[in-house]
């Protein structure tokens, strides 16, 4: 007798148990190995109905599109700051030069008013 985890499944198991090892970068032995190559195949899925699948893609479209249009808001609200930033500054701008032009009228008007 080679190896008494032959006996429990073809050879394949033993060359997926090795290759699971390998990815996982430890080796598998004893009581956990046997316990790995004993195991059921999975049962295949039951075939799906057109309503089971188009509520499963409905699902699958609503996590893309969700994170789609979080990053799609936090762009707007981004845009919207900064150009309300923008006029803000703008505004103050024109605030500043209006009031100088009005410093610089009333300045004129006096000076009118002073030689008479």
């Amino acid at each position: 007798m080679k190896n008494p985890s032959e006996k429990l499944q073809p050879r394949w198991g033993v060359f997926v148990l090795k290759r699971k090892a390998e990815r996982l970068s430890f080796t598998v032995t004893g009581r956990r190995a046997r316990k790995l190559l004993r195991r059921e195949p999975p049962e295949p899925p039951e075939p799906m109905t057109w309503e089971d699948f188009i509520r499963e893609m409905a699902a699958r479209i609503v996590d893309k599109i969700e994170p789609l249009a979080s990053l799609v808001g936090i762009i707007g609200i981004l845009f919207t700051m900064v150009f309300g930033w923008r006029k803000d500054r703008r505004e103050t701008e024109e605030t500043k030069l209006r009031i100088r032009q009005l410093e610089r009228q009333l300045s004129e008007s006096r000076d009118r008013k002073l030689p008479s």
